[in-house]
């Protein structure tokens, strides 16, 4: 390949500037044109599977004349390329060659384990030598690994490695222009459009897979319909922790209160709508977001309401499924989530769960780390985070100087009543003014609460056949429907049951 081809190759990835920098520093210093001391000569290149990682190498080292020692899965292609089977084999390579490339591809498949599945001794010391003899030998030898789990690697083996690369998951636009490079005789340029827009979290092993199945779901035809069936049917492994929302039709008009918040969110789409100006002006959008409040109040769905009015997938994340509770690690797995997925509403409930002790607590370097990892968040999230909460008031300044809390309340005496005129209308039961009741005696709880109440009273009037429209009848299904969310509340679920 090409130089200049392998850099059009680099641009069009969802690599950060600093990283394709680097690339192309050792681009060139493959060629030649740097001072082998004064260069970096060991790359990691992490990030799920199917991101690129070793499609981008393998074009690399085509740009290049020098020998390569290859230790992977599969068979390299080029002329001058020489598989070895083991790190050991590989350091005994390198000490043998002069100037050449040791390529490992898929570490974690690439090394022997022990037997509690970590990587054993043996080959620690020879991951290290490897390194050793890439940084002192007098020949210029540059070492490549590609890893899908940083973490797999222990801190002290990980911080020898020069020069760290992290891969995200492809942007809209590189999804396009993969698809229109494989599919493009087959599928037109809107369902192309469409695919990119709708498959947040994919990457480009996922994508041919979809098409695939939305070729057999169409019935030996790709349109929208059978793409969409697909999309639904096929889950990416980068997803499978989450669940993932697409072509939500609830918006701000079926939101009931929260009036404040939703002009604030309205706010919000005016800015993504015209962001690239708006932020020429100087204006910053506010895409980190708190929902706190008392359960019931909205806030998932409001979060869908946001998602469907700006017509983008919504990932709800449950935290017990992804966090740790303990406050770096989380943020830091947050902060990864964001960059990994983009053009999406990230949704994380719970998030008091999360973030474990209050942030406020923290003080010195552990808080300084903290504001580091928040900050990073802040800089390079192009999804819109929302972090939902009961409460945030535990938290101190470094989560409130960088997010934008709005405040969930329980529903007042109008929006209780408009809760159960929709209720009712979607239940085709006509209570007249017996709603006025219902709305004056549930003050203090949630919409929640009012849809558990509100299921009770259909519950006596359609399936039990009673008549429930004298205020007596409903003070009692309300008073026995609180008794019944008391005692989940409090955990007794052993007691629980339909009031007869």
């Amino acid at each position: 390949m090409a130089k200049k081809d392998f850099v059009t190759l680099l641009n069009s990835t969802s690599l950060g500037k600093e990283d394709k920098e680097a690339i192309l520093f050792l681009l060139d210093f493959l060629d030649n044109k740097h001072i082998k001391d004064l260069s970096s000569k060991s790359f990691i290149f992490s990030g799920s599977p199917g991101v690129g990682k070793t499609h981008l190498i393998e074009k690399l080292l085509e740009t290049t004349k020098m020998p390569i020692l290859f230790l992977g899965s599969y068979s390299l292609p080029g002329k001058d390329v020489k598989k070895v089977k083991t790190l050991k084999a590989m350091l005994a390579a390198l000490e043998r060659n002069g100037d050449c490339i040791a390529f490992i591809d898929d570490f974690e498949n690439a090394v022997k384990l022990d037997d509690i599945g970590e990587i054993s001794d043996s080959e620690k010391k020879a991951f290290m030598a490897i390194l050793e003899q890439i940084k002192r030998c007098k020949e210029k030898k540059v070492l490549l690994i590609t890893l899908n789990n940083i973490h797999f690697v222990s801190e002290v083996h990980f911080d020898r490695v020069e020069v760290k690369i992290e891969f995200d998951l492809p942007s809209e636009k590189n999804k396009e222009e993969f698809l229109e490079k494989m599919y493009g005789k087959y599928v037109n340029r809107k369902l192309i459009s469409f695919l990119a827009r709708n498959s947040v979290g994919y990457n480009f092993r996922d994508l041919p897979e979809v098409i695939k199945l939305a070729y057999r779901e169409g019935r030996c035809k790709i349109n929208k319909g059978s793409l969409k069936k697909a999309l639904s049917t096929y889950k990416p492994s980068s997803l499978q922790r989450f669940k993932v929302l697409n072509g939500l039709k609830v918006n701000f008009k079926d939101v009931i209160g929260n009036e404040e918040i939703k002009q604030k969110l309205r706010f919000l789409k005016t800015y993504l709508k015209k962001k690239d100006l708006l932020k020429k002006r100087g204006v910053k959008g506010a895409n980190l977001l708190i929902f706190s409040g008392p359960s019931g109040t909205g806030k998932t769905y409001m979060a869908k309401a946001l998602a469907g009015e700006l017509g983008l997938p919504l990932i709800n994340i449950s935290p017990e499924r992804v966090f740790s509770g303990e406050v770096l690690t989380s943020l830091h797995e947050i902060a990864s989530i964001s960059r990994r997925f983009r053009n999406c509403i990230i949704f994380l409930d719970e998030a008091d769960k999360v973030i474990g002790r209050g942030i406020s607590e923290e003080d010195g370097p552990m808080l300084a780390k903290i504001e580091s990892e928040l900050d990073g968040i802040n800089a390079n999230a192009e999804a819109i985070i929302i972090l939902a909460m009961n409460t945030a008031e535990r938290f101190g300044d470094a989560i409130h100087d960088r997010f934008t809390t709005l405040q969930f309340s329980q529903p007042n005496l109008e929006e209780r009543r408009a809760f159960l005129e929709k209720k009712a209308r979607e239940s085709g039961i006509n209570l007249k003014t017996s709603l006025d009741h219902v709305a004056g005696i549930t003050e203090g709880k949630s919409y929640r609460d009012l849809e558990k109440i509100w299921n009770n009273i259909v519950f006596k009037v359609v399936g039990e056949g009673r008549g429930a429209k004298s205020k007596e009848d409903l003070t009692k299904i309300v008073e026995d429907t609180i008794a019944i969310i008391g005692m989940q509340n409090s955990g007794r679920r052993d007691h629980l049951r339909m009031i007869g």
